[in-house]
């Protein structure tokens, strides 16, 4: 099996598990796209209604307490040795 097909395969296995971890948010229908380069793909979707509720721009929190709190959590879930230079790219510290 080429090196083509294997990649093909594991964007669709990639692509799969982007749907289900979406699943129950936002409005497909609103329009959805996937964002990817080399060693990564990203699924975008447009939030309801309901989900933008009186903020129809959405909420920034970088640089906010809870943007913090939410950043930390998620990176909790990496391997503990990827957490400082994670942390130090997305704080716009990284090389």
């Amino acid at each position: 099996m080429s090196v083509a097909r294997l990649t093909m395969i594991a964007r669709i296995q990639i692509e799969f598990l982007l749907q289900h971890a979406l699943a129950g948010v936002g409005d497909v229908l609103r329009g959805e796209f996937y964002e990817g380069e080399e060693r990564s793909l990203h699924l975008k979707r447009r939030l309801t209604e309901a989900e933008w509720g009186d903020r129809p721009w959405g909420q920034d929190y970088r640089h906010t307490p809870e943007g913090e709190a939410r950043l930390r959590s998620i990176v909790a879930t990496l391997p503990a040795a990827w957490h400082e230079q994670v942390l130090a790219e997305l704080h716009g510290d990284g090389a």
